[in-house]
Formats: structure tokens, C-alpha cells, sequence
């Protein structure tokens, strides 16, 4: 989750855990990285 910040990061993760699995993408994630870079999100996904 990185540094600093964690409970507004905790509400991001989970907003955007919400999102992939509404949209039915949550298959193939491998990574979420909550410190990739200031205000943004790097989601890692495997290809089938």
C-alpha cells in the first residue's frame, strides 16, 4: 500500500476492487501497486 496516506489508499483499493469486479475484470490481476507513482494506481494483469 506504500506510505503515508494509508487510509484514504485503503478507500482507493477499495473502490477500485468494487470497479473490476462490477466490470467482471478482476480475473488476471496479478499486482495492484498503491505506490507506483504519486496519485496513480499501476494494476498488473496476466494474459491468458
Amino acid at each position: 500500500v506504500g506510505y503515508g496516506n494509508v487510509e484514504k489508499r485503503y478507500y482507493q483499493l477499495v473502490k477500485l476492487l468494487e470497479r473490476f469486479y462490477r466490470k467482471k475484470r478482476i480475473e488476471g490481476i496479478e499486482e495492484i501497486r498503491m505506490d507506483y507513482h504519486e496519485g496513480r494506481i499501476l494494476v498488473a494483469r496476466s494474459e491468458p
